[in-house]
């Protein structure tokens, strides 16, 4: 059973160009089923159309490369930063222990903490 999806059947009246062609002839005439010319122009278009994405998709995997680049060198940088200050820090802790001791033992010597 074929169901009626004209706008005749939603709207109650027929849509009508200027020239006379109600919405459906247009339809129809738009998508001949029995024209290989027809489909022969959408198989070229369509083919144009996935180059073109194609295009844009090595563009942007381009781009991606890039920005990992990027991204790797930042991470890699603020790694580095982060062991420093580790290193940094355990030094001083170190330093303060060493002068803690020496004051303790009464040499008096001090160590200058790392700023």
């Amino acid at each position: 059973m074929q169901t009626d999806n004209s706008p005749k059947k939603w709207f109650g009246f027929s849509l009508k160009r200027k020239s006379g062609v109600s919405s459906d002839e247009v339809g129809q005439r738009a998508h001949p089923s029995n024209d290989p010319e027809f489909f022969r122009r959408e198989y070229y278009k369509q083919e144009l159309d996935i180059q073109d994405l194609q295009q844009q998709l090595l563009a942007h995997d381009a781009d991606y490369e890039d920005l990992q680049q990027q991204w790797n060198l930042q991470n890699f940088k603020f790694c580095l930063l982060v062991d420093m200050w580790a290193v940094r820090v355990l030094d001083n802790e170190e330093l303060a222990r060493q002068a803690d001791a020496s004051l303790r033992s009464g040499t008096g010597r001090t160590t200058k903490l790392i700023k």
